[in-house]
C-alpha cells in the first residue's frame, strides 16, 4: 500500500471518529462540472454562460482592459502625438464594450446578481 493512500485511509479514520463524536451532518458532495455559485434552478444555457464568464480567459482579457482603462490616457497624454489619438479612443470604445459584455453576462448567468449591488439593496432616506 502506498504511503498516499495509507494517509487517505488514515484521514478517512479520523473524519468518521470525528463526525460519531459531534454528530456533524457529512460534508458536501464536491461536484467539478459544476461551478459553485450554480443553484438547482439554473438553466443549461445559464450553466454554460456562466462557466464562461468565470473562465481563466475572460479574467486576463479584462485585466489587461482594466490596466488599459486605468493608465491608457496617461500612456496617451505622454508618448503620442494629436494624430495617435484615434488610436486610443478606439481601444477605449472597444474596453467600454468589453466592460458592458461582461456585466450583461454576469446579469443573465448568475441568479440573484443584480440585486447584490449595494445601490440598488439600500433603501432610500425616509423624508420628513
Amino acid at each position: 500500500m502506498s504511503t498516499k493512500a495509507k494517509d487517505d485511509n488514515d484521514m478517512d479514520a479520523i473524519l468518521k471518529k470525528q463526525r460519531a463524536m459531534n454528530n456533524d451532518p457529512p460534508p458536501l458532495e464536491d461536484h467539478p462540472e459544476k461551478s459553485s455559485i450554480v443553484e438547482g434552478n439554473q438553466q443549461p444555457w445559464q450553466i454554460c454562460l456562466l462557466d464562461a464568464v468565470n473562465s481563466k480567459g475572460l479574467a486576463v482579457i479584462m485585466i489587461l482592459l482594466t490596466i488599459y482603462a486605468l493608465f491608457g490616457d496617461d500612456v496617451r497624454l505622454t508618448a503620442s502625438e494629436k494624430p495617435d489619438d484615434g488610436i486610443f479612443f478606439t481601444l477605449s470604445i472597444i474596453a467600454l464594450f468589453f466592460f458592458t459584455l461582461e456585466l450583461t453576462l454576469n446579469m443573465l448567468a448568475k441568479p440573484g446578481y443584480v440585486p447584490s449591488f449595494s445601490i440598488l439593496t439600500i433603501s432610500p432616506p425616509p423624508y420628513i
